[in-house]
Parts: C-alpha cells; structure tokens; sequence
C-alpha cells in the first residue's frame, strides 16, 4: 500500500489543471478554424495571396508618407514573396525553403540595383511567418514551436482568449480569439 502524500494530491491537481488548459486551447483552436472554413478547404489550401497598398511614414519627416502598392503570396511549406513597389523603387523579400533575400532596385533605373541575402535569424522569421499565413492555427510543432494558453483578455469589449503562437523567445505571434465565435480580434509581435 502507498500511504497517501499530500504532494501527490499536489500533483494530481496540477496535472488535471494542465489538461484542462491544453483543452480550453484546443477548443478555442477549433472554433478559431470552423470560423474560417470547413476543415477540408483549410487543409487544401496551399497559398494565400494579399494585394493592396500601403503607406508610410518618413523617420525623420512624419508629415512625409510615401505610398505604394504590396503584392504578398504565402505557399506551403516554407515559400513566400513579398512585392512592394513605390514611384521610387521596387523591394522584393523572397523565402525559399531555407534560402532568403532582399533584391531593391529603382524604378527609373532598373540597372540599379542591391541585392542582400538573410541571415538565419531573419529566415527562421520568415518561415515562421510563412506558416502562420497558411497553417490555420494548426501544426506549430512542425514548425518546431510551441502553444502556450495565457487565459482570458478583453479587446475592444471582446472577451478573448488569448493564446501564444512561439518559435523562439523572440519569435512569437500572441492572439487574440473571439470567446464566442473563433474569430481572430488582434495579433500581437514582438
């Protein structure tokens, strides 16, 4: 016969609280995706391509912006390209798996032109950021990161729960899931 130990009361409670939130997490998962889509059109979805514009702000002069158009293309597994083109210049920032890289050249000029491949911090972003973009909250593990439930936050009047998507330490995507409905309300980085 064991005697019993308070401890181990201790460590039962700990582990049933820990199911508890893997199961909260989970479920919040789920209606975040049954939000989106049925699971089938998720799974079979292998790219996902924005365009639009977008607007800046000089550093020194914030009454200056400059405007532009993006075009981002997001594919699985570990491939994007980001194109932003101004009156000025067109940035192109590609991933290829494990390769990636920033190509500048200027519109008036195309001749002119720099070109930088990333270093493997900036591709591990990428890639990370890739598969946030295709993966529907689902199989961060592949990715070799992890969940963490960080409980319940209010956004707007929304009660969420909040949960972080993490890579690194210094890799993470923390979001914001509508309690009542899955959707998405915010997404926070570092």
């Amino acid at each position: 016969m064991i005697p019993f130990a308070p401890r181990h009361l201790a460590v039962a409670a700990a582990f049933l609280a820990l199911a508890g939130v893997v199961n909260a997490q989970t479920a919040t998962l789920n209606k975040a995706r049954a939000y989106l889509g049925p699971e089938a059109a998720l799974d079979a979805v292998k790219t996902v391509h924005y365009k639009g514009t977008v607007t800046s702000k000089s550093a020194t002069n914030p009454s200056k912006e400059t405007k532009g158009e993006i075009d981002i293309i997001f594919q699985k597994p570990d491939q994007q390209r980001v194109l932003i083109t101004t009156d000025k210049t067109v940035d192109i920032n590609g991933l290829n798996g494990y390769d990636g890289w920033q190509r500048t050249q200027e519109v008036l000029n195309p001749a002119k032109w720099t070109q930088q491949l990333a270093r493997p911090d900036q591709i591990k972003r990428l890639r990370a950021n890739t598969w946030e973009n295709v993966s529907f909250f689902r199989g961060i593990e592949k990715q070799g990161g992890r969940l963490e439930a960080m409980g319940p936050a209010t956004i707007e009047g929304i009660a969420c729960q909040k949960i972080a998507f993490i890579y690194a330490p210094n890799l993470m995507f923390i979001r914001y899931f509508d309690e009542a409905t899955g959707k998405l309300v915010l997404t926070e980085t570092e």
